[in-house]
């Protein structure tokens, strides 16, 4: 398992008790765009 996977896997644990489970690729579709900017802005930064 990588460690995208298990990131998703853990979101989809914490989202379960609340019956929020089907929301984990959409969580992870938010935190890829998210990391992908703060990549791209500190890859600004440090040029």
């Amino acid at each position: 398992m990588n460690i995208r996977d298990e990131v998703q896997y853990r979101i989809e644990r914490a989202l379960a008790p609340f019956g929020l489970d089907g929301y984990a690729d959409g969580v992870m579709d938010s935190l890829d765009t998210v990391i992908d900017d703060w990549e791209e802005e500190v890859g600004d930064y440090l040029a």
